[in-house]
């Protein structure tokens, strides 16, 4: 139990109810962030350090997505809809898979919590940060069953969005057992539960922001665009000649 309250940053001990909730999502969490380490310590182990090309096209991808986080529309109740801020990142973890996705996705979202620095607890903003990011790792998982085929990136980035909705949920579900929430979008003296509050809450800004997503995604793809950038980001570098031998031939 002490672990729990440290890691949530608790100074009260709330309703045996909110506890129970809390610990499960916790356990998720803490599960997710485990198989994020493993993941990429197996990689580490087999393929080295990332290369300088994948990390160029990372970090371009990571700031465009970053700059395009600050066209946005705020919402009346909480929330923002941005100008298509994760298909620059979406388009990286296509092109370079997993591993990289998922490190470029973690990145990003420390960014975001950046930009808009508060938090409830330490649960909460592993959520809506790291986590909600990372499943961007997802982008290109439907690439060979979809044999790169438009639809591979169409679901690539639904399951990408419906990964973040998955972990926006939970947090809110922590916002609203701690109180933290107001009547502001049901009304004085409404009573829902905070599954049901937080999913709605979420839902009013993150569905327009995915359409606005999907859009881009099917201007990209309709327009040939989308298979040339993800191809320039995985043609390899021309390799330099080798340097001839400097003893003279006699």
């Amino acid at each position: 139990m002490p672990l729990f309250n440290l890691f949530l940053f608790s100074e009260e001990d709330p309703m045996q109810g909110t506890i129970d909730l809390v610990h499960l999502i916790t356990v998720i969490a803490l599960a997710l962030l485990a198989v994020v380490i493993i993941v990429l310590a197996v990689s580490s182990a087999k393929s080295g350090k990332m290369d300088t090309r994948s990390l160029t096209y990372g970090a371009v991808c990571v700031a465009a997505s970053f700059v395009l986080s600050f066209l946005k529309y705020s919402m009346p109740f909480g929330g923002s809809v941005t100008l298509a801020s994760l298909i620059p990142l979406f388009l990286y973890a296509y092109a370079f898979g997993p591993v990289k996705g998922l490190l470029a996705g973690v990145v990003y979202g420390l960014l975001q919590f950046v930009q808009d620095a508060w938090f409830l607890n330490g649960l909460q903003f592993l959520l809506d940060y790291p986590l909600a990011f990372a499943g961007v790792a997802l982008a290109g998982v439907f690439r060979k069953p979809f044999r790169d085929k438009p639809a591979a990136a169409f679901c690539g980035l639904a399951a990408f969005m419906i990964c973040r909705v998955i972990m926006h949920l939970f947090s809110g579900i922590i916002f609203v057992e701690a109180g933290m929430v107001s009547d502001t979008i049901f009304g004085p003296g409404s009573q829902f539960a905070p599954v049901v509050y937080s999913l709605i809450y979420n839902l009013t800004y993150l569905i327009p922001d995915y359409a606005i997503c999907f859009a881009a995604l099917g201007v990209l793809v309709g327009s040939k665009s989308f298979n040339t950038l993800v191809g320039m980001m995985q043609r390899p570098a021309l390799k330099k000649p080798a340097n001839e031998d400097p003893v003279a031939k006699n």
